[in-house]
């Protein structure tokens, strides 16, 4: 396709140059990538995802696979974050390597 020039070798810009690109077609990735808390969000879900069928699994192992006496071996998830956030004797150093590989260092 062929464009007007304007003198001194410039090309004029018509109504379709200033037009959003068209959306791709369903079923084809997004070639520019979103921003903002939708794009932090399509990024996050996967994640997230991830780790609710992780706790849903470790719920179901500790109440459904194993013995009440047994659960000594894989304590729910409750109770090993419960003592985890509440004992400073677990917390500490918990912190402490959260510290040391923390992006924001």
């Amino acid at each position: 396709m062929s464009r007007a020039t304007a003198p001194g070798g410039v090309a004029e810009s018509t109504d379709s140059d200033l037009a959003p690109p068209p959306a791709p077609a369903p079923g084809v990735a997004d070639p520019i990538p979103r921003r903002g808390f939708a794009g932090a969000l399509s990024r996050a879900l996967p994640i997230l995802a991830a780790v609710a069928g992780i706790v849903v699994v470790w719920y179901a192992v500790t109440y459904l696979v194993l013995d009440p006496k047994q659960r000594f071996l894989l304590p729910p998830p409750h109770a090993v974050f419960g003592r985890a956030l509440t004992t400073p004797a677990v917390m500490g150093p918990m912190l402490e390597a959260l510290g040391r590989t923390a992006p924001w260092r």
